[in-house]
């Protein structure tokens, strides 16, 4: 039994730090993650990845939550609470098929998934 990606992340616009003789390096990369990670630990879990896949350091990169098992429903329940109290969430808990659960701060999850409304 396969275990559902809790979410994807896009990745692009990676600065790596290579000179002109290193191999053409990928613009974008996506990740699958299938568990629950807080903001911090989320950017470090990218930057681990392109330089796992790429074999370069680099110095920054953008990242879009691409597509989120909780994403519907954290909107979902974002403008519910906005009709019913006037005002969005603090605070969201997301949690993966382990029941490890990963606070996150409405304005940095809605600026993570790009999502219109709060941010």
């Amino acid at each position: 039994m396969s275990l559902k990606p809790l979410f994807r992340v896009d990745v692009d616009a990676i600065q790596y730090d290579a000179d002109e003789k290193a191999p053409k390096l990928p613009d974008t990369l996506q990740f699958v993650f299938d568990e629950a990670l807080d903001p911090e630990a989320l950017e470090e879990a990218v930057s681990d990845r392109i330089s796992e896949v790429s074999g370069y350091c680099h110095k920054g990169f953008s990242m879009t939550l691409a597509d989120c098992v909780a994403r519907d429903v954290f909107v979902e329940f974002a403008e519910d609470h906005y009709k019913h109290f006037g005002c969005y969430p603090g605070d969201v808990a997301l949690e993966d098929q382990h029941g490890v659960e990963a606070i996150y701060g409405f304005d940095s999850y809605m600026a993570l998934a790009r999502i219109g409304g709060g941010a």
